[in-house]
């Protein structure tokens, strides 16, 4: 009988040093493989960032080339732009002078000269292409005007510029009555060209007289700016 529990004993024994090992085993192979798979995640997590870094490399590239082409672009307009104003500049001083008639409604800018319909007007300009053109666009202007019976032609001086003579009475300062409304009607004439950018003055007919209700226009060649 103590023969047989001895033998027992020992297959119990045996058993247990059998469970134990391969509960040991189990475990170590569990460790290792979750060794394993933390590796194999750290690694696919480097892969994507590798994946995510190359996907955005290209378009932080991009956006820096197009920052460096937009500084690039502010340094030339920043060194154009004097020259463009200096363009500008020079083609206004060459463009011929012009006067622009504008309509709104029953409206222009010619109501400014209308109260004076019926004023003589006589137009004189210096030998040059571009002052006759000059003149004959303020014969245009104070003809719509109803401005009456307008003279132009050529004499040899006059100012830079438009000079616009008033009638005036010799000996007398009085500027009411005849001389008043002279002066009004040169005053307005002045007005509606220096808004159309041209440059004029006022002037006294007194050494060349002219009649009564009259102006005398004398066009000179275009200022230099």
């Amino acid at each position: 009988m103590a023969v047989v529990l001895r033998e027992v004993w020992n297959s119990i024994d045996r058993l247990s040093t059998v469970i134990t090992w391969s509960t040991g085993i189990v475990v170590a192979v569990s460790f290792v493989f979750g060794l394993i798979a933390v590796i194999a995640d750290r690694r696919r997590e480097k892969l994507q960032n590798d994946v995510d870094l190359a996907r955005e490399e290209p378009i932080s590239d991009t956006r820096r080339k197009t920052e460096e082409l937009r500084q690039q672009n502010l340094r030339v307009e920043t060194t154009l732009e004097p020259e463009g104003t200096t363009r500008l500049g020079l083609e206004g001083s060459l463009a011929p002078r012009a006067v622009e008639v504008i309509w709104d409604g029953g409206l222009s800018n010619l109501d400014g000269l209308k109260p004076f319909a019926g004023m003589q007007a006589l137009i004189e300009y210096v030998p040059d292409f571009e002052a006759r053109k000059a003149a004959e666009q303020i014969l245009f202007v104070i003809k719509s005007a109803g401005w009456a019976n307008p003279s132009i032609g050529t004499f040899p001086d006059a100012p830079d510029g438009v000079t616009v003579e008033q009638y005036t009475v010799p000996g007398h300062a009085d500027f009411n009555g005849e001389p008043g409304r002279s002066r009004d009607a040169a005053s307005a004439l002045i007005s509606f060209l220096e808004a159309q950018g041209w440059q004029a003055g006022p002037g006294l007919a007194s050494e060349r007289p002219i009649p009564p209700n009259s102006v005398r226009i004398r066009v000179g060649l275009k200022p230099s700016p």
